[in-house]
């Protein structure tokens, strides 16, 4: 895979993480825009691959503990505790597979950038 085509795949994935934050966000109830969807995408992957970088090697433990922080630091960019940052991340992880998935029938293979397991 080229340079080109790992920026495409990056860019795609960026916004489909951003999309599905965004609607799991809408369905928590909370009232932000695709910008903070998208600093929550951003900061979210980073998170992920630091926490991951030092405990993700951990069986089961290291899965649990970075995706607590991810989860802590969903909760802290939009001011809400952890149930309703929960919440976000299950229905963004939902949506971002249904982005990917309908991203596959137009032959685009693609990663939700943010969302743990997506």
């Amino acid at each position: 895979m080229g340079l080109i085509d790992s920026v495409f795949h990056l860019v795609i994935g960026f916004v489909t993480g951003t999309i599905g934050i965004f609607l799991g966000a809408s369905y928590a109830g909370i009232g932000a825009g695709l910008e903070t969807a998208a600093l929550a995408a951003f900061i979210g992957a980073v998170v992920w691959a630091i926490v991951g970088l030092f405990a993700g090697w951990i069986p089961l433990l290291g899965s649990i503990v970075t995706f607590l922080v991810w989860l802590l630091a969903v909760g802290q960019i939009y001011g809400v505790g952890l149930g309703t940052a929960f919440r976000v991340a299950v229905f963004a992880w939902i949506a971002s597979l249904l982005v990917t998935k309908l991203e596959s029938i137009f032959g685009i293979r693609a990663k939700a950038v943010g969302v743990p397991g997506a």
